[in-house]
């Protein structure tokens, strides 16, 4: 009789004899480990260029990467903050999804805070906003001069009240000026699927955001143009130093992506060389390339 367990290892086993130790594809990049989706990464040269010419500047800019669904948004702002954070240790970069219902600054100052675990009062940002921490917070006692809270005393802070911040803005400009100090070639925020929201609730956010864009960081955000209000893809409102699209990418790029999507998640075969045939096994390479056409739209 077959049972449970007898099913998962014939499904493992299936997936070792092609040659791999797992199915690599994902749609989601956020999933992969910071080394993986490095060595998955493929193609994108010259928006990388245009993005990294930015960093090479003294001002804080603001970069906003948009295009259609699953063209690799999100993979690509990961990567750049990959390579920043190898490249610029003393940057501090921090990344989110955008959450629904919730303001760029309070967004912003999530992120911020989510990355300075060792800053008590940005712990203490996370705490108030029920969050939680990576560090639980060690129960602090206020100092008061007499017997009780009122009138003197103790206050055990579990029994302080917890609530949002009511200025998210002014918090997250006093968590800048804070991480300033111990990051002194600036702080980037990333904030991902900023289409999660329709096109009038984005246009409030960012309405309510300039100020915010203009401050202490740098910013970066994707969005879908089907979802971003058409003002914002220009340069006449200023929030954006640079307005990146990324388009298809071409054949022999999507190819070489399919191939080191599967070097990831081999067993005992490291070929990447595009001209060899083991390098897209399981797969015949003319079904390979079939699969390269249909994610290009060019299926006949």
């Amino acid at each position: 009789m077959t049972t449970a367990d007898d099913v998962f290892d014939e499904s493992f086993d299936n997936i070792g004899q092609l040659g791999l130790t797992e199915i690599p594809f994902t749609e989601s990049p956020v999933d992969l480990e910071s080394e993986t989706l490095q060595r998955i990464f493929t193609g994108r040269t010259d928006e990388l260029r245009q993005v990294f010419n930015l960093f090479q500047s003294r001002e804080r800019r603001r970069i906003l990467v948009y295009g259609r669904l699953g063209i690799g948004k999100s993979a690509f702002m990961l990567e750049v903050l990959s390579v920043l954070r190898r490249k610029r240790p003393q940057m501090l970069t921090t990344y989110i999804s955008l959450p629904k219902d919730l303001d760029l600054a309070t967004t912003a100052l999530i992120a911020l805070a989510r990355e300075m675990d060792d800053d008590e009062w940005a712990q203490q940002q996370l705490n108030q906003m029920g969050i939680p921490i990576k560090n639980a917070a060690k129960e602090r006692s206020i100092e008061f001069s007499g017997g009780t809270p009122l009138f003197g005393g103790k206050a055990s802070a579990k029994d302080l009240p917890i609530t949002k911040p009511q200025y998210p803005t002014v918090s997250l400009d006093t968590l800048l000026e804070r991480a300033q100090a111990k990051y002194p070639k600036g702080i980037l925020i990333a904030i991902d699927d900023l289409d999660k929201q329709n096109p009038s609730v984005i246009r409030q956010l960012m309405h309510d955001a300039q100020g915010m864009l203009k401050g202490r960081a740098w910013f970066m955000l994707t969005g879908h143009p089907a979802g971003m209000p058409g003002d914002l893809l220009t340069s006449e409102r200023g929030l954006f130093d640079l307005q990146l699209e990324l388009k298809e990418l071409d054949q022999p790029t999507t190819y070489r992506m399919l191939i080191n999507y599967l070097s990831s998640a081999r067993l005992d075969n490291d070929c990447t060389d595009p001209e060899d045939p083991r390098c897209v096994l399981p797969f015949l390479p003319e079904t390979a390339k079939r699969f390269c056409e249909v994610s290009l739209g060019q299926w006949h």
